[in-house]
């Protein structure tokens, strides 16, 4: 009888033990994996399945959130730069997965994988024409990840070895030890691997049932793959597993508890580069570099989606199932697009470049905020029914984002530019004209109105560079209270309890009933958008890295002790994941900004030697430190004539010892590409071709 309960309480354990995945933790680790099918080999008899068991590996880890990189029959030399370049890559990743189909051989206690251009013959040829897997797995371990994974579907019988070991028995790999890494070897030393009739093989077919298995751990999943395996095999193929991982581990996790349908429709989140289904079955994505829509399912937070579009998209509006509302700068127009294929349905063509845009309650009108220039600014009112503008309301110099109220009774007006005034516009909808101006309150790109319907939350960027958030009461038209915090979005919970903020690095919760800061935490690139769904969770999108971060509210906002061991091993690991973008900034940023003040310097020396009214309109420069890239405006503007203009867009990235630079110019109206110039930390080469740039414009400020 105790060992019956024994029993029980062990397969109790064991299965309680499988289903401690946390979800938020896994569904916001950055994963990749490369996956290699050598199938075609130039000196030795094809092999059935490699092929099809990489490229369905590699379609079941994309649905689960992985970055995959695929390649089938490579070469030696392919294989071993591609491997090179992913594994200098590893250190931005949480995750690392490493798969291999095709032949593999151990010899001389060395694990070697076989390209299919390999063809050794001794044993001094296999350093030249085989990638040791001990490598890999050297590589993996130098970065700094939670978790490191090797799948080897490698232990067919090998006839290169054959060739030269006089018969020796050389069939299969060896366990490899590695401290800190799963691995799954397709069958133990000295046996083969079999090729299946089907499609697969017969250890990657078992393995594709169950690699996206919600809540199964790795030795959950590989422990059901071997046994199939054995069954099916009858014993004459073995897989195994090594395991050394410090936690216990599920690739792939439930996300039942999202509750996505409990989102109150008629909350009208801030505008930006995400925007939610109705349904909130599907987040949309832009990113204004690009001309790509992102799509992701967010019951099941798999991996991003992208589709082509034939422009670049800035802030988008889902409006229903099918469709999106969207305004592209670049195409200087307002659009609609069908969600699924990112086919363009119709658009409409701007004086201007649109900053921004709202959409009616009853679908029936958009509200799109232009400026042709800094010294102009107006909104289109633009009948949805008929496709055409129906109203200009002028007089909002500079303006950048606008808000409409939940009632559709006010819509609110900010602006980005140096304007004394620094105005929140207020404009009657009904009417469509301006009602009334708060001065000294506004300025940024940013502004939500609380879902009561009786605060507006705004920026404050001034000269000065105080950077603070204005809390504006609508029922008394008049600021209530300043918050020391720099925003580039904000969005409210639906319930109205907290306000979240989001800049280039932090996420911060506040709460509204006293707009105190409770948290804030790191994030790893500058975000571009964030929408609330259920109760309490929310997806932030950061595009530079092509990827959603998921949080909830009640775990960041809850009261904690902060001496408690669990709490500072959080915090610990916190800061231990952030580290490496930490040591990037503390080493680069000194350094961007002094390109950026070597641009600022030459802006004002070509200034000095004008005649008449010039600005210098050059900005600081905008860091991605983890992808070690900036951008920046540096330019010359006409006082006068604000159309005359050297204003190029700066692009910078480091490449190893090197910082390339690129200018493009868009004073003419035309985007040009100029040669990327090279800064081997040489600032007297550098401060020559700036000033030779400039110098060789200044007719393009002076009228012809």
């Amino acid at each position: 009888m105790r060992n019956i309960l024994l029993f029980c309480f062990l397969v109790f354990y064991i299965n309680f033990s499988f289903s401690q995945c946390p979800t938020d933790e896994i569904v916001n680790m950055r994963k990749t994996a490369i996956i290699f099918g050598e199938r075609q080999y130039k000196f030795a008899s094809l092999l059935r399945n490699p092929a099809n068991d990489a490229q369905d590996m590699a379609d079941s880890l994309q649905s689960i959130g992985f970055e995959v990189h695929l390649y089938i029959d490579k070469d030696f030399r392919e294989m071993k730069d591609l491997i090179d370049i992913w594994c200098q890559d590893l250190n931005n990743f949480q995750i690392a997965l490493f798969y291999y189909s095709g032949h593999a051989s151990e010899v001389g206690g060395i694990n070697y994988l076989f390209p299919i251009d390999a063809n050794p013959m001794s044993l001094g040829d296999l350093n030249f024409m085989c990638y040791p897997v001990n490598l890999v797995l050297d590589r993996m371990d130098e970065s700094r990840r939670k978790v490191s994974i090797m799948i080897l579907d490698a232990c067919r019988d090998n006839p290169f070895i054959k060739k030269w070991t006089r018969g020796a028995d050389h069939i299969g790999i060896n366990s490899m030890p590695a401290d800190g890494v799963f691995i799954a070897y397709a069958a133990q030393p000295g046996h083969v691997a079999l090729d299946g009739n089907g499609r697969n093989g017969a250890y990657t077919e078992s393995l594709l049932s169950y690699i996206t298995k919600q809540n199964m751990s790795l030795t959950d999943i590989f422990t059901k793959v071997n046994y199939e395996v054995r069954k099916k095999s009858r014993e004459s193929q073995i897989p195994f597993y090594t395991n050394s991982l410090p936690i216990n581990f599920c690739l792939s996790v439930e996300t039942k508890d999202l509750n996505i349908s409990k989102s109150p429709s008629s909350l009208n989140q801030p505008l930006s580069s995400i925007s939610m289904s109705e349904s909130r079955g599907i987040i949309a994505m832009t990113h204004a570099k690009d001309s790509t829509l992102y799509l992701k399912n967010v019951t099941s937070l798999g991996n991003v989606v992208a589709k082509k579009t034939p422009m670049s998209l800035d802030k988008l509006k889902i409006s229903d199932e099918e469709n999106f509302f969207c305004i592209s700068k670049a195409s200087k127009c307002f659009a609609l697009f069908a969600l699924q294929t990112a086919e363009l349905k119709w658009k409409l063509d701007l004086a201007g470049a649109p900053e921004s845009f709202q959409i009616s309650n009853d679908q029936k009108r958009a509200f799109i905020a232009c400026t042709n220039s800094a010294d102009s600014g107006l909104i289109y009112v633009v009948d949805l029914i008929k496709k055409q503008i129906s109203k200009t309301i002028y007089g909002l110099r500079g303006i950048s984002q606008i808000a409409l109220s939940k009632d559709n009774k006010f819509l609110y007006a900010i602006t980005n530019t140096n304007r004394k005034d620094h105005p929140l516009f207020a404009i009657d909808v009904k009417k469509e004209k301006i009602e009334y101006i708060i001065e000294g309150v506004a300025e940024g790109n940013s502004i939500a109105i609380s879902p009561d319907n009786l605060f507006l939350i705004i920026p404050f960027d001034s000269a000065a560079n105080f950077s603070q958030t204005n809390l504006i009461d609508l029922s008394k038209g008049k600021l209530i209270k300043k918050i020391k915090l720099k925003s580039n979005g904000f969005a409210f919970t639906f319930d109205g309890k907290f306000l979240l903020s989001y800049n280039d690095s932090k996420l911060s919760f506040i709460r509204t009933n006293s707009y105190d800061i409770l948290n804030s935490i790191e994030i790893s690139a500058p975000a571009e958008g964030l929408v609330m769904f259920g109760s309490e969770k929310g997806i932030l999108w950061l595009p530079g890295e092509r990827r959603t971060y998921l949080f909830y509210v009640k775990d960041e906002v809850s009261v904690v002790d902060k001496n408690d061991a669990d709490y500072k091993l959080k915090i610990f690991n916190q800061r231990m994941e952030n580290s490496g973008v930490e040591e990037k900034r503390k080493k680069y940023e000194p350094l961007f900004n002094e390109i950026g003040d070597s641009l600022r310097s030459y802006t004002s020396q070509a200034i000095a030697e004008l005649k008449g009214s010039f600005l210098n309109q050059t900005g600081s420069p905008s860091c991605n430190f983890n992808d070690l890239k900036f951008e920046m405006r540096a330019g010359i503007w006409s006082g006068i004539d604000l159309t005359k203009q050297i204003w190029p867009i700066v692009n910078g990235r480091v490449d190893g010892d090197k910082i390339i630079i690129s200018f493009r110019h868009e004073g003419t109206g035309q985007e040009e590409e100029f040669p990327s110039f090279i800064l081997h930390l040489d600032w007297k080469a550098f401060h020559k071709f700036v000033r030779g740039y400039y110098f060789a414009r200044l007719d393009d400020l002076t009228p012809k």
